[in-house]
C-alpha cells in the first residue's frame, strides 16, 4: 500500500527553531575561540615564567 505525503512548506516556528539550533553552535564556537585564548595566553605566560626564573632562552620569542 503506497502512502501520499504531501511536502509542506516550512512554518515561522521551524525556522526560529532552526536559527536557535545556528545561534546556539555559534556560541559554542565563540566559547571554544574564547577558551583557546586564554589557554594560549596561560601558555605564553608560563614559558615567559620559565624563562625568566631559568635564564633558558625559549625558541618562541615572547
Amino acid at each position: 500500500m503506497l502512502y501520499r505525503f504531501k511536502i509542506r512548506p516550512l512554518k515561522l516556528n521551524h525556522y526560529s527553531f532552526l536559527k536557535k539550533i545556528i545561534d546556539n553552535i555559534s556560541n559554542k564556537n565563540a566559547q571554544i575561540n574564547k577558551i583557546s585564548c586564554l589557554v594560549m595566553l596561560r601558555n605564553q605566560i608560563m614559558a615567559r615564567f620559565l624563562q625568566l626564573s631559568t635564564g633558558i632562552k625559549l625558541n618562541n620569542d615572547l
